[in-house]
């Protein structure tokens, strides 16, 4: 989701006005013997004065005596871009040019009218003209200005480069590093992206201008320093504020909520930013996920119908994942959740812990799925290089080959997951799921599920585990205290259970 806070209109008339001076104010080397020239040198005082009416007058005049001096066309030009007429500066401008093809300030004039009159194009075709042999800083700046406007955001940081080292006012100096800022933000620069804006608050201009893309620069660099996140959320709360109804705003402080482990403020925002732009993908994907991991599936089945809209094709593992997710918790297709499933494995640009957690939930217990859960764990073991998960993988493993009576394998496994996990809980987990492969009491079944707790005591799936236990004991109590924890944990139990 690309931000584009455009420099103030104010700013992007300073390098014309400048520059036109600028031009007025060379020494004439011309004499001013004939009457065009006297209209000539009298419209060039009023022009200097920036009494730009009175200027249009004196060349008009001197035109009228001499329609070859193209002096007089170049300055009228000058002079009503002073008074906002830009389509007669040009006209006047491209005249001067056929009547002396090499003046470039002709070209610079020009260039500066087509840009503030929205002939980008044209403005980049007459800024090239003139570029890099001028003493003008400013037209660096006009032509940086063109750049940033077509999102050619790698050209106009060059051209900044050049103006910061030429320009010597102060109030365009701050200007272009704020024009830069924003140029580097949109490259993904987010470092020099924030090193530009704070130059630009430090040489007077104001924090609130650029707040939105200052706080997301900082969400973005949030892996570099931890703290950035906090600075990313001061900033775009202080964004929202400023503009609540902006839904860019409000997506990204969801994001940073997300990064605080805030999921209520997150679905807040993104509830906002859904509210405020309906078409806005990003924001509605989010709030799906938020659904997701609050496990209100059904809220997230039908957000997803409205995101399908949207998205006729999806075509990234996330989305796949989260849609396979939504029809698993809703209880919709159970087909479709296992091709959703396959086809998030398939992309790839899912976490693969969480896929494969999902995969368990889904297919343990189902013998039409067997097989393809152990092809999904085998899989697992393969690209997973951290120890801990490793184990946790060999322990699934195992609970499926005791489920297929595979006492080698089962007893196989369990021995990798105590190599890989030596101080889980899964350890003991699995030893009291396999008790009765493993010929364990009820005793020392139970007594492995409350040390898997000790260990960890928001581990949904022990409390899971022991209901599970309780109900086949014939305890219904106990049965029901343990799945009601397990659900407060984020456990979602078989409907055999409930």
């Amino acid at each position: 989701m690309k931000i584009i806070i455009t420099i103030i209109t104010l700013s992007a008339f300073f390098a014309l006005e400048d520059s036109t001076y600028a031009r007025s104010t060379q020494k004439s080397n011309w004499s001013d013997t004939t009457k065009s020239d006297q209209h000539l040198q009298s419209g060039l005082k009023k022009l200097r004065e920036k009494k730009y009416a009175e200027a249009v007058t004196d060349f008009t005049k001197a035109i009228g005596e001499n329609k070859k001096n193209w002096r007089a066309f170049r300055f009228r030009g000058d002079a009503e871009a002073g008074l906002d007429d830009y389509k007669f500066s040009i006209s006047d401008y491209t005249t001067a040019l056929q009547l002396n093809p090499s003046d470039t300030l002709s070209y610079a004039g020009r260039a500066e009218a087509k840009r503030i009159s929205g002939d980008i194009e044209g403005a980049i075709k007459d800024y090239n003209v003139v570029l890099p042999n001028t003493k003008d800083s400013f037209l660096w700046f006009g032509r940086a200005l063109c750049f940033f406007h077509s999102e050619q955001y790698k050209n106009a940081i060059l051209d900044l480069d050049v103006f910061l080292k030429k320009g010597t006012s102060k109030r365009d100096i701050k200007l272009a590093y704020r024009l830069r800022g924003q140029s580097f933000f949109n490259e993904g620069q987010y470092g020099n992206s924030l090193i530009d804006l704070d130059t630009y608050m430090k040489l007077g201009g104001k924090k609130e201008d650029d707040i939105v893309m200052h706080g997301v620069s900082y969400y973005f660099l949030r892996k570099q320093n931890p703290q950035y996140l906090d600075s990313a959320l001061a900033d775009l709360k202080i964004g929202v504020t400023l503009y609540p109804k902006d839904a860019v705003t409000q997506y990204y402080l969801g994001q940073v909520y997300i990064g605080k482990h805030d999921l209520k403020s997150a679905e807040v925002n993104f509830e906002k930013a859904v509210s405020l732009d309906p078409k806005n993908r990003d924001a509605l994907f989010s709030l799906i996920t938020v659904k997701s991991f609050k496990a209100e599936y059904q809220n997230e089945y039908d957000l997803f119908q409205k995101y399908l809209k949207l998205k006729n094709e999806l075509d990234n593992g996330q989305e796949f994942y989260f849609l396979g997710l939504a029809k698993w918790g809703a209880k919709r297709d159970t087909v479709g959740v296992v091709q959703d499933f396959e086809k998030a494995s398939e992309l790839g640009d899912v976490d693969r812990v969480m896929l494969f957690n999902r995969w368990v939930e889904l297919l343990f217990g189902s013998a039409k799925y067997t097989t393809t859960l152990k092809k999904r764990l085998t899989e697992e073991i393969a690209h997973t290089t951290d120890s801990l998960k490793t184990g946790y993988l060999y322990a699934s493993l195992s609970l499926v080959n005791a489920q297929e009576n595979n006492s080698s394998e089962t007893k196989s496994d369990i021995e990798k997951t105590i190599k890989f996990a030596p101080k889980s809980p899964i350890i003991y987990l699995v030893k009291g799921a396999l008790g009765k492969a493993l010929n364990l009491t009820n005793e020392t079944v139970l007594e492995n599920y409350d040390k898997a707790i000790a260990l960890n005591n928001k581990l949904p799936e022990a409390y899971l585990m022991k209901a599970y236990f309780y109900r086949h004991q014939g305890d219904q109590k106990k049965s029901c205290e343990n799945l009601t924890k397990a659900e407060e944990l984020g456990a979602k139990p078989t409907e055999s259970l409930k």
